[in-house]
């Protein structure tokens, strides 16, 4: 046997076991890139979900929230809102065309507006006529006529409301209990954005208009109808449980407080009036709970993530950016495989993303439930916003809905305060004086006294005055607005009173009895 047959046994376990290294290194690189390989054309491949069972949800969610006594049989606000926007458009639409085709002809450039939205039929607020080869006498004079011409028309606009049977249409949707949306069933849910809207809007501002002639008028039952009116459009707005609908109740809600601010700052409000816009306040039916608009925010939402992540068949997903950068406006192909969805590897599953969408909407009804003054900003809270702001698809969908909870609590004070000046000017009516106190408004203006939301002791402060103030007032009432401090009703500018119910403005009070009106919301 030779010396060298040893050391050539030994080279050949040597190079089977480099071999073997080499097989063993080759196969799990081959395992690896496969496994690295296969999530990359799985997302390359996919096409994004669905959530089919979004609209019969989102109904099913009316319809548990509607008051008891609205049965399906019941008369539906909703229907009745359609019906008298569908007509006040058309007669917009029909007068807004003569006024043009009138004001072309005898004025130079006379400008176009898109509503007859006149926030007041003595002003209007429209472009002004070309007037610069005009002395400034006769640049005066030629925008009187201007104005008087479109006061004219805007007139014309309220008369054909009613003679249309728009204010008819009003007064059956302000008792009808039910108020019941349709849904539809577009895909994706939240490009629901209601037509109805903007011509609410617009209608609202009409019967502000109608409002005022009617305080100037000495004429408290016009005055209350439209009062009455633009409550009811918001009520019935709020039974569309969106972010979106919610937004403009609160704008329509301003809008009726401010109406009411304007007429007491005018002193145009006599007795009569009074009594009427109390007695819409105390019988009005309440908004849809803000808890609803939640709830519809939540599906909006499970909609959103179902289709910008592809369906695994187990409840989970691939994020796909290219459905993702559609919320921005991007020009990417949607509903189409792409290898642009590779980056999605790096983003949170379907599953995660659902889950905190859920964990962030039941702490938001929970802390719905409660006054302003009990919710408190915890450690817990603040960790679930900064995961909410981690996600890049929940930051984006999910930015405003606190600042809607913001303006829940404003509209809340709002108008549980001007329920307590109407009901404090009623007495003063009565007996040329203010109350000493609230309680001596029990029973005979009101059942019970209302609450500050933002006040700990959930009382505003009213305090009468020995003599009239600077500003004339005789009694102040305010709110201690959101820092829940009570600073000697110190106010915000009046184009900027309302911030005071909003967080982020300590030091300021809300006066229900301002030193200035406000400005028109």
């Amino acid at each position: 046997m030779s010396a060298n047959q040893p050391e050539s046994g030994a080279k050949r376990r040597f190079g089977l076991q480099r071999r073997d290294i080499v097989i063993t290194l080759v196969l799990l690189l081959t395992v690896g890139v496969v496994v690295l390989i296969i999530p990359v054309v799985r997302i390359s491949l996919a096409v994004p979900g669905s959530f089919p069972d979004g609209p019969a949800k989102l109904g099913e969610l009316i319809e548990r929230f509607q008051p008891s006594d609205a049965g399906p049989d019941a008369p539906d606000a909703y229907d009745l809102l359609l019906q008298a926007l569908e007509r006040s458009v058309a007669l917009d639409e029909e007068i807004r065309d003569l006024m043009e085709q009138e004001m072309a002809s005898r004025f130079p450039d006379p400008g176009e507006a898109a509503y007859l939205d006149m926030e007041s039929i003595e002003d209007p607020t429209i472009p002004h006529i070309n007037t610069r080869d005009l002395s400034a006498d006769e640049a005066k004079n030629l925008q009187r006529e201007y104005n008087k011409l479109f006061s004219a028309y805007a007139m014309e606009y309220l008369d054909a409301l009613r003679e249309s049977g728009v204010y008819d249409l009003l007064d059956q949707m302000a008792v009808a209990p039910r108020a019941v949306p349709d849904v539809g069933t577009a895909h994706p849910m939240a490009v629901r954005m209601l037509d109805s809207l903007g011509h609410s809007r617009a209608l609202a501002r009409a019967l502000k208009a109608q409002f005022l002639l009617s305080v100037r008028r000495g004429d408290p039952i016009a005055a209350a109808r439209a009062h009455e009116h633009v409550l009811a459009i918001a009520r019935t707005l709020s039974y569309d449980p969106t972010l979106i609908s919610r937004l403009v109740v609160y704008a329509l809600l301003a809008l009726a407080d401010g109406m009411v601010q304007d007429a007491f700052a005018s002193e145009s409000l006599d007795a009569d009036t009074i009594r009427a816009l109390l007695n819409n306040e105390q019988r009005r039916r309440s908004l849809a709970p803000h808890a609803m608009m939640l709830e519809g925010e939540r599906l909006l939402t499970l909609d959103t993530i179902a289709i910008t992540h592809s369906d695994d068949g187990a409840g989970s997903g691939y994020a796909l950016p290219t459905e993702m950068s559609l919320l921005t406006g991007s020009a990417f192909a949607a509903n189409a495989p792409s290898p642009r969805n590779i980056p999605g590897l790096g983003l949170p599953r379907k599953r995660a993303t659902v889950q905190l969408a859920n964990e962030y909407f039941d702490a938001c009804v929970a802390r719905a439930s409660l006054a302003p003054r009990d919710r408190v900003d915890d450690a817990d809270w603040k960790r679930l916003l900064e995961r909410i702001d981690d996600s890049k698809l929940l930051s984006a969908i999910l930015s405003t809905i606190g600042t809607a909870q913001q303006f829940d609590d404003a509209a809340t004070c709002r108008s549980a305060g001007m329920r307590l000046r109407l009901a404090i000017e009623l007495y003063r009516a009565r007996h040329a004086e203010p109350p000493p106190s609230l309680d001596a408004l029990l029973p005979t203006y009101l059942d019970a006294i209302p609450q500050d939301p933002f006040a700990h002791d959930a009382s505003f402060i009213y305090r009468p005055l020995p003599e009239p103030d600077e500003h004339g007032r005789v009694y102040l009432l305010y709110s201690v607005g959101a820092d829940g401090q009570d600073d000697a009703c110190a106010e915000l500018p009046s184009n900027t009173r309302h911030q005071a119910l909003m967080p982020g403005h300590a030091g300021a009070d809300y006066a229900f009895t301002p030193a200035s009106p406000d400005e028109a919301p």
